[in-house]
């Protein structure tokens, strides 16, 4: 829909010239994120395993149930494993996660379990002991721990761009934010993985006896998290999320997404000099009401007013109130067409 030649936004941009197009920031996190899964080796086989959990017991009432067993001897309570990396947002992932590292010991105890019941042929006892080697392995652990820490940062930004009241600016500060964290974790392990490199160290992660095993990719944690925050500013730090188009050294997206952001940041009285001239961010000022066709010398008149007193004046109200109004996520509308897939399902539309 944002291709450049032959994307709805390019073709309502020819005929309405002035019309600002905007690609969700959630969805560009997703891009970033793909990328990522694309550059650094071990994680695509890390989904592979959660996507045999996910198979596993979503689509067996038995084993979920053995599963869930095994959590009631260990008097642990059972999370729902998901997909993970799917079009759903990051959240959704970081839940998987989680509920992996909340019930490894359960799994552990279930595949052990099942790979000697005789119960079972040969061929799915050999299935089970293959799960059990993957999940005893130090370098899962190691990957499990980096997942969940680079999950945890990305679910909390994730959930934060979605707020209905979320600005640009604010929108802009959390980015930068999350981006900071992830390349200080690149060098400076988090909590989860402090954890794991601890266990890795001792052969043994929550009670269980954990193995070195080649054959298990091991996720290179500063090249991950270099990776992804490489990613997130080539998807997020621009006003077209083309991946390719971001790696260029001069990309006029970039410069004009680094321009809008200077520009806002004018209207804040927290980046205000101490000893500001009076004509201080009119250019800015004008640049913006431009932009969004509003009147420039009422607004520059206002803006003036407004780093007088720090109050909204009538003025500069109008653009004040543009700016505040830009959606920077679709999330909402995808919220609502879920809603409407519940509430129009198959099931309802088959009562009489």
């Amino acid at each position: 829909m944002l291709g450049r030649k032959s994307g709805v936004g390019t073709l309502l941009k020819n005929d309405f010239p002035n019309i600002i197009t905007w690609h969700c920031c959630n969805h560009r996190l997703e891009l970033a994120v793909n990328d990522t899964l694309k550059e650094v080796s071990g994680l695509n086989h890390f989904q592979s395993f959660i996507e045999k959990l996910y198979a596993t017991y979503h689509m067996s009432p038995k084993n979920t149930s053995e599963l869930r067993e095994c959590a009631a001897s260990l008097e642990k309570q059972l999370l729902t494993i998901g997909k993970i990396f799917t079009i759903r947002s990051v959240a959704s992932s970081q839940r998987t996660v989680k509920a992996v590292w909340n019930n490894y010991e359960a799994l552990f105890k279930h595949f052990s379990y099942a790979s000697t019941d005789t119960c079972r042929d040969s061929r799915e006892r050999a299935k089970y002991n293959g799960l059990k080697n993957i999940l005893t392995s130090n370098n899962f652990v190691h990957n499990l721990g980096v997942l969940y820490d680079a999950l945890m940062e990305l679910s909390d930004l994730s959930i934060q761009l979605q707020k209905r009241d979320m600005t640009l600016p604010a929108a802009h500060k959390s980015i930068q934010r999350t981006i900071r964290v992830l390349e200080s974790m690149a060098s400076i392990p988090g909590p989860i993985c402090q954890e794991v490199i601890s266990a890795c160290e001792n052969r043994e992660f929550k009670n269980i006896q954990i193995y070195s095993k080649t054959s298990i990719i091991k996720v290179q944690m500063g090249q991950f998290f270099t990776s992804l925050s490489n990613n997130m500013k080539q998807r997020l730090m621009t006003t077209q999320a083309s991946n390719v188009s971001s790696r260029e050294v001069n990309n006029e997206y970039k410069v004009n997404f680094k321009n809008l952001i200077e520009d806002l940041e004018v209207l804040s009285s927290e980046n205000w000099p101490d000893n500001m001239d009076i004509q201080y961010g009119d250019e800015s000022i004008r640049r913006l009401s431009e932009v969004f066709q509003i009147d420039q010398v009422l607004s520059v008149k206002g803006f003036r007013e407004y780093k007088e007193n720090e109050k909204v004046n009538i003025d500069i109200k109008p653009l004040m109130t543009v700016i505040n109004s830009i959606a920077i996520s679709s999330s909402e509308c995808e919220r609502t067409f879920s809603s409407m897939n519940v509430i129009v399902s198959p099931v309802r539309s088959t009562f009489i």
